[in-house]
Parts: C-alpha cells; sequence; structure tokens
C-alpha cells in the first residue's frame, strides 16, 4: 500500500458525520419521552430483565439507538461492537435466520452468566415478509437463550403473534424540554455555549426528532464557528 493510499484511510476513518460523532453512546445519553419506559428498559440493559423486545414509534424517536445502547450495555460490549441490523442484509434474511437457528455467527453471540446467548437487532420488523415473521416466531419458540430487539414504525403490521412474543414498548417523540441537556452537552463538545430557551426553540422548531434536533445543532453549531 503507497503512502498516498495510506494516508487517505487514515483520512477516512476519522472523517464522521455529526450524528454519528454525538450519537448516544452509554445509557445516560438517551432521552425517553417517557421516564417509565426508560426506567423499565433499564432493567433490561443492567440484565435484571431479558426478553425479545419490540420497540415501537415514529420516525425520529430514537428506536434504533436505543436498541444498539440497551444490547451494548446488557452485553457488556462497546457500541462500536454491536452491529447487529438485519435490514443491511435484506436479500439474505432467510439464510441469516437459519445460521441464528443453527447456532452461527450471526448478529452477535454472547456469553452471559456462563451462558450462550445470540442476540440480534432487527430494524423496521414490518418490512419482513409474512413467511419470515412467521419464522421469527418459530425461532423466538426454540431459542430460549437468545434475544431479538425488534424496532418498527408500524406497529399494525407486525404479525401479531411476533407482538405476543415480545415485550412491547412505545417510544414517542420526547418534548423540547427533555432534549435540551443532552443538546447542551453536544454543543458544548463542540464549544459552543447556546442558552436553554434559544435551544428549546429550536428543538421545536424541528418538532422534537432526536435526529432532526441533531440536523439543527449541525447547522448552529457550524455558523457559529464561522
Amino acid at each position: 500500500m503507497s503512502l498516498s493510499q495510506t494516508l487517505i484511510i487514515k483520512k477516512w476513518k476519522i472523517v464522521m458525520t455529526f450524528e454519528n460523532r454525538h450519537r448516544a453512546e452509554v445509557w445516560s445519553d438517551l432521552v425517553f419521552a417517557d421516564p417509565q419506559v426508560g426506567l423499565d428498559l433499564r432493567q433490561y440493559a443492567e440484565g435484571k430483565a431479558f426478553n425479545n423486545i419490540l420497540l415501537h414509534g415514529p420516525y425520529g424517536a430514537a428506536k434504533s439507538m436505543t436498541a444498539k445502547v440497551l444490547a451494548a450495555a446488557s452485553y457488556g460490549e462497546r457500541l462500536s461492537e454491536v452491529v447487529l441490523d438485519i435490514t443491511e442484509i435484506q436479500h439474505d434474511v432467510d439464510s441469516r435466520l437459519q445460521a441464528f437457528v443453527d447456532g452461527g455467527r450471526y448478529g452477535y453471540n454472547a456469553i452471559v452468566n456462563q451462558t450462550f446467548r445470540p442476540f440480534a437487532i432487527m430494524n423496521e420488523v414490518d418490512e419482513f415478509t409474512r413467511e419470515q415473521q412467521l419464522k421469527l416466531r418459530g425461532i423466538i419458540d426454540e431459542q430460549v437463550t437468545g434475544r431479538f430487539i425488534f424496532t418498527t414504525n408500524n406497529l399494525e403490521k407486525v404479525d401479531g403473534g411476533l407482538v405476543d412474543r415480545c415485550d412491547c414498548y412505545e417510544l414517542e417523540i420526547p418534548p423540547a424540554n427533555a432534549i435540551v441537556s443532552r443538546a447542551q452537552a453536544i454543543c458544548r463538545v463542540e464549544g459552543i455555549e447556546i442558552d436553554e430557551h434559544t435551544l428549546q426553540a429550536m428543538i421545536a422548531a424541528v418538532g422534537g426528532s432526536i435526529r432532526q434536533t441533531l440536523k439543527a445543532l449541525e447547522k448552529f453549531v457550524l455558523e457559529a464557528k464561522q
């Protein structure tokens, strides 16, 4: 490999989007519209509860990120090592599901309390075919030590039997005042000071979506630094 190629690779590794740079990494980074939902899910993150989970709610409620932080916390791994989104390989879903059944390396395999526990995050489970959702029901019934964490924006499109096999939690868009502390922490990391009222107005203007809030913060930070 040439020196120029090495420099390009090194440069590529350190370039991150604003959203990725400030994504939630630990449980305290997450913001919940309903504090009780946060408390309930924390039981899974701390290993006090173990079951299949289905997170549902609107776009921008941080369902996927909550799933990843929860998995990373409960299995004692860094978030960067929890890459389990089956929707990235939709063309190969059936064989991946079979690998999960066979105990192969699908998603992430972990040893928890000396017990082998495979687990996987499946975003947009409502996009799976009827047959694939039925297969998931069978896998859940067979894999007593395995766990799935599903997310969906359309709970009504998920097979009722699959929903019944999960602990379901609705993640709603947090109110602006609930996101302020997290937003202020991000601004401090970027070396920018912004007052609480300005932040609340900014968050309210984008509808409270976590994703849209990060985009608005990025624009503000860039303008402030210029």
